[in-house]
């Protein structure tokens, strides 16, 4: 009998720290997924400029750092760009956020339609004005 048990002490070990392993990693996912675009409201600044986001037409960034709980709303996906490659900050960014233009008119992108700017396709050289 003591022979079985030595045989499958290894097996046990590697259940038992699958689940265990699995238990930690369920807070940081519930932390990720509670990490939502949020709607710009008509004061709200931009974290890098500081000029009222709402007044300008184009695509708006968000993002969340670690360390921070509230997200920071930017004016312009270029203004986003600046800070989230930022050598002071590029390694703490958590989530970003950008609006789908595909769907939005110009002139004024939906709340409901930001989507994770590490998926998205950016064009450069726009004839487009924004902020």
């Amino acid at each position: 009998m003591k022979r079985f048990f030595d045989m499958h002490i290894p097996a046990v070990l590697l259940v038992l720290a699958v689940f265990g392993l699995t238990g930690c990693n369920e807070g940081s996912a519930e932390k990720v997924m509670a990490q939502k675009a949020m709607a710009i409201e008509s004061a709200d600044e931009c974290h890098l400029c500081g000029m009222l986001i709402a007044r300008f037409p184009g695509p708006k960034g968000q993002v969340y750092e670690r360390g921070i709980k509230q997200n920071m709303k930017f004016c312009s996906t270029r203004d986003m760009f600046a800070y989230a490659l930022d050598p002071e900050h590029k390694h703490n960014i958590q989530s970003v956020f950008v609006h789908d233009m595909a769907v939005n008119p110009w002139d004024e992108p939906g709340e409901d339609t930001y989507i994770d700017a590490r998926e998205a396709w950016f064009v450069v050289g726009s004839t487009k004005k924004g902020a």
